[in-house]
């Protein structure tokens, strides 16, 4: 099990089922509801990519040595958008079966997130090395004067909500 991908993976899945919500039944590949949403998923895997460059032990949450695992980097986006489309085409058939469905699934995808996040909330909030995280020296992830690549990844996490905010925007005008 690779732990960074349980904590990532149901945040895409549920970008994917809140924009396929909005998709037309037919060619949804090629709805403005799968572009703005694939816009809002391409832009938190380029922060996880990102995050991967500045605190690669905690991305990978202390589990595995980062250089024992760098092949599998250029894998990574494929994996996480790959996860995007399919929470999208799931989307699709749960709308159309009723909108309590979709709503269903939302909402059992964000409680995975949430139960996923508090297994691992010893090792999500604190960032830095592997060396620093079990030394108790990492940087903490929340606070309001973030230190070291927590200050990076907070500032980058912000860029993720206004994407997302402006695609759903841009998908309600439809």
């Amino acid at each position: 099990m690779i732990e960074t991908f349980i904590i990532d993976w149901p945040v895409l899945a549920l970008i994917g089922l809140a924009f396929g919500g909005f998709a037309t039944r037919d060619a949804w590949w090629r709805s403005r509801a799968f572009y703005a949403g694939f816009a809002t998923a391409a832009v938190f895997t380029l922060v996880a990519m990102l995050s991967y460059l500045v605190a690669p032990d905690w991305m990978w949450m202390y589990f595995l040595d980062p250089d024992d695992v760098a092949w599998s980097l250029p894998l990574i986006p494929v994996g996480y958008l790959f996860v995007y489309v399919v929470g999208f085409a799931a989307a699709i058939p749960l709308r159309a079966g009723s909108r309590r469905m979709w709503l269903g699934a939302l909402a059992a995808t964000l409680a995975m997130e949430v139960v996923v996040l508090r297994i691992t909330w010893d090792r999500y909030h604190e960032i830095g090395t592997t060396r620093e995280w079990l030394n108790s020296a990492a940087h903490e992830l929340f606070t309001a004067t973030p230190t070291g690549p927590a200050r990076t990844i907070g500032l980058m996490s912000p860029v993720i909500i206004i994407v997302a905010i402006a695609a759903f925007l841009y998908v309600r005008r439809q």
